[in-house]
């Protein structure tokens, strides 16, 4: 087979024609990975699968946890009847209405995501990752409201743990600084107290 005229020159044909499809894939992949940056947190034969089921949403469930930290899952329901009676059509998986982290919390988005709306995979993920942010935001306000209008013991428990650690923190801050207003303004009083009679003496 080394013998046969024209091998090497074939091989050499054919291994410059991979170069210019694996530059070709290359490039279509740095598109998606620039429309949704977290697919960097990907191999490329992961993102390829990705792609390869598209059309189907919950093709994206395995890989996450890689895309989203201490995101175990997103959760999907049936899409709502329409006016007519409708509701999802074969092989639609619905729309995302919020997440599982790895610790098993659930957490509903504060608007729902349709993957079908866009259908591009590294759009609508886009839109995931605007949701939890949405989402994340809102909670974080409605817990530190609450923080002082219950014991703490039951305020811990009524929101998601990586929730309960920042605004705890946030609230800490708080109370260092009030303190240290209180602080200053009592020894500004005291010492405008002790700086008064001896200005009263001529001092």
């Amino acid at each position: 087979m080394a013998d046969t005229p024209g091998l090497l020159e074939a091989l050499l044909a054919c291994s410059a024609k991979l170069d210019i499809v694996e530059k070709g894939l290359n490039d279509f992949l740095d598109t998606k990975k620039m429309a949704f940056p977290r697919f960097y947190f990907l191999s490329n034969d992961e993102l390829l699968e990705i792609l390869a089921e598209a059309k189907d949403p919950l093709a994206v469930q395995p890989f996450v946890k890689k895309c989203f930290e201490a995101v175990k899952e997103l959760v999907f329901e049936p899409r709502p009847a329409t006016a007519a009676g409708d509701s999802s059509v074969a092989g639609d998986a619905g729309i995302i209405t919020g997440l599982v982290s790895v610790e098993g919390e659930k957490i509903p988005f504060v608007q729902s995501v349709d993957p079908a709306a866009s259908g591009a995979v590294e759009v609508w993920l886009l839109a995931v990752e605007n949701a939890i942010k949405r989402t994340l935001h809102s909670l974080a306000r409605d817990a530190l409201m609450a923080y002082a209008q219950g014991p703490r013991s039951s305020w811990i428990l009524q929101w998601p743990g990586q929730l309960v650690l920042n605004c705890s923190q946030v609230c800490a801050c708080l109370w260092m600084r009030l303190e240290q207003r209180i602080t200053c303004r009592c020894l500004s009083t005291a010492c405008h107290a002790h700086a008064w009679p001896l200005a009263s003496d001529g001092w």
